[in-house]
């Protein structure tokens, strides 16, 4: 196996730095200005400085990092146009540099995962806004230069040839861990592993094409010697010749028993030329281009974004004509069937007639969908032998479709603990406690359970992606 040197940097620094520019727009820089602006921070926002040497660093290690920053962005051609893409990337090329892992690990602990967060449509994380009134000041002083155009303009280059293998030893403390010029990497939070691990990247040079989607990124398989108590995140570097639109981008992981490839979401950062996602389990990654996939307008601040996200991926929900999800819409019965037989694996059954007093009324769009869930034992009508497809499915109603779709036993003595546990329906106790049991559904903060309450698509679409998850789809 070839030897390979890595660069290790504590983890979320790359995290940092990837999210560490999305707020700023610039002219073309002056030499120093990013040097001198720590002088400034330190002066306007002496709590913020006092926040992240509190945390672990020293003003001297804040200011070098700066400096590094500095010394990278002299020469480059900066404009309003590319100076976001080129001070991502450098600061992504900064950070990977020894010296920087206590700044980026004090970052991390003063503020969490807000930092993380970089879709311009939140709210400003307020680790930002201390240096976003300084470096804007700084920064926009001038009149901004044309762009220059062009690949030299910013954005990612090609990948290099890959790298064949490579083994990872990973601290309990965690990391952060790229190979290749970062081609695939994994970042592992402190306290995911209970021991040292060793992970193993090994690239798959015949992978199994999907159909109706292409490869953006080499595939690797990723292995470790331990367990992970939470999640870790996977980074893939794709091709950006082969990518005309970022959003048709996904990490996808091969499930051997599907025998097909599996969306699992993922940030796309289209400056770095990356694809990053949380994983649970290790097996076959690569960055796949998928022509159908369409950006949903209604769900970015919703609670349940990844696992919306995440349905529609897999084809499992689809959003409206006009680009909406529309989450906190209630679901009917009719609806449930066909997206619990899609995630079931379930093939549609259009041979099987209903026999329902009201199958006329059931769509056509939902028969064969509807015919297997009842031969597979997971939906079934009412008293009278109706069907009622158009009814709003209730909370209870949806637990009990998942405990059957999952292929296990309701509790034979349900213990509920919700305030108005009084209020499920007895036939659907050992339903709901299964499912509360294995992390399918919750109460609300109210210690409620809603039973009767008509369930939402957006918890529709998180219950189905937790019992995919349950036995590790």
């Amino acid at each position: 196996m070839k030897s390979i040197s890595f660069r290790i940097l504590t983890v979320g620094a790359i995290a940092f730095l990837m999210a560490f520019c999305y707020y700023f727009t610039s002219a073309p820089a002056r030499a120093g200005v990013l040097d001198n602006s720590y002088d400034e921070l330190a002066a306007q926002f002496p709590d913020y400085i006092s926040t992240l040497t509190a945390n672990g660093a020293t003003e001297g290690q804040i200011r070098a990092f700066v400096g590094d920053l500095d010394a990278a962005l002299q020469g480059k051609q900066l404009t309003e146009d590319n100076f976001f893409r080129n001070l991502r990337a450098t600061a992504i090329q900064t950070a990977l540099k020894p010296g920087h892992s206590d700044v980026a690990s004090a970052i991390l602990k003063a503020y969490g995962s807000d930092i993380l967060r970089v879709d311009d449509e939140n709210e400003m994380p307020a680790f930002f806004k201390p240096l976003y009134t300084v470096l804007k000041e700084k920064l926009l002083s001038g009149p901004a230069s044309p762009p220059t155009g062009g690949p030299s303009a910013g954005g990612p280059a090609a990948p290099p040839d890959p790298e064949p293998s490579a083994d990872i030893t990973a601290p309990v403390s965690g990391g952060t861990f790229t190979i290749a010029d970062g081609q695939a990497g994994i970042i592992v939070p402190a306290g995911a592993l209970s021991q040292e691990a060793t992970i193993k990247i090994v690239l798959v040079t015949n992978p199994i094409p999907d159909p109706k989607m292409s490869f953006a990124s080499n595939v690797y398989e990723f292995t470790s010697s331990e367990a992970f108590n939470s999640a870790v995140t996977v980074v893939l570097k794709y091709d950006p010749a082969k990518v005309a639109d970022p959003g048709k981008l996904g990490v996808y992981y091969y499930n051997e028993k599907l025998g097909q490839w599996i969306y699992l979401g993922g940030a796309v950062d289209p400056d770095a030329g990356t694809v990053s996602v949380q994983v649970d389990h290790f097996t076959q990654f690569a960055v796949l281009i998928n022509p159908a996939k369409v950006k949903l307008t209604d769900i970015s601040q919703h609670w349940g974004y990844k696992y919306i996200d995440r349905l529609v991926g897999m084809g499992i929900i689809s959003g409206y004509e006009d680009s909406t999800f529309r989450p906190d819409r209630t679901i009917s019965r009719a609806e449930f069937a066909t997206i619990i037989t899609k995630a079931g694996g379930l093939a549609p059954d259009s041979q099987t007639a209903l026999t329902f007093s009201d199958a006329e009324s059931i769509p056509g769009w939902a028969r064969p969908a509807i015919a297997a869930a009842v031969q597979a034992g997971i939906i079934s009508g009412y008293e009278d032998n109706t069907f009622r497809p158009d009814r709003q499915i209730t909370r209870a109603e949806l637990a009990t479709m998942i405990v059957r779709a999952m292929n296990i036993s309701p509790a034979a003595s349900p213990e509920l603990t919700f305030s108005d546990a009084g209020d499920i329906p007895a036939w659907a106790k050992g339903y709901v406690a299964t499912a509360v049991d294995e992390g399918i559904i919750a109460g609300r903060p109210d210690n409620t359970f809603g039973a009767g309450d008509n369930a939402t698509r957006a918890e529709a679409a998180t219950m189905a992606v937790k019992m995919l998850e349950a036995p590790g789809v």
